[in-house]
C-alpha cells in the first residue's frame, strides 16, 4: 500500500461565507477545496461560488447541495 503524503490529500467541502451591508446581512455558499502547499501550512481555494443561500433556498437548489 502506497504511503499517505499530506501533499496528496484534498478535502472538498461547502463553506457559508456572511457578508454585512449595512443593516442586512448576505449568506453565500461555495465550493472549497483544502490543501497544504508546498511549506505544509493549509490553504484553502475556492472552486465554485454555489450563490446566495436564500436564493438556493427559494429555487429547492438549497436540499440537493447540502443532503447527506
Amino acid at each position: 500500500m502506497p504511503e499517505l503524503c499530506w501533499s496528496t490529500v484534498v478535502v472538498m467541502f461547502v463553506k457559508r461565507t456572511v457578508v454585512n451591508s449595512g443593516k442586512r446581512s448576505y449568506e453565500y455558499l461555495s465550493l472549497v477545496e483544502a490543501f497544504r502547499d508546498e511549506r505544509s501550512r493549509s490553504r484553502q481555494r475556492t472552486i465554485a461560488r454555489l450563490g446566495q443561500v436564500s436564493a438556493l433556498r427559494a429555487s429547492g437548489d438549497l436540499d440537493r447541495i447540502i443532503a447527506p
